[in-house]
């Protein structure tokens, strides 16, 4: 009996599929942005039914959301910085 040839949804070809968002800069900051976007999202979510959470619970969600604001932030940042202007020199 042969094998059939690996698709691209086989295990085998991950490595690439995750080489290709965590390397490539021009993904991460919009993967970056939708977390921040989903994260408010439930965070609002959550303090609109704040009766029904403890205190210890919001605080933890809201401190995962304001974990994920800082390191958009300094991967902006580094974006940036590796980012070639294209001013000329004076």
């Amino acid at each position: 009996m042969t094998q059939a040839p690996p698709s691209d949804s086989t295990p085998q070809s991950m490595p690439l599929l995750v080489k290709l968002i965590f390397s490539s800069r021009w993904l991460q900051l919009p993967l970056y942005l939708g977390l921040i976007g989903i994260s408010s999202i439930h965070l609002l979510k959550t303090f609109i039914n704040a009766a029904n959470y403890t205190d210890k619970l919001l605080i933890a969600q809201t401190a995962i959301h304001f974990t994920f604001l800082p390191s958009a932030m300094a991967i902006a940042f580094t974006d940036r910085l590796m980012t070639p202007s294209n001013k000329a020199p004076h």
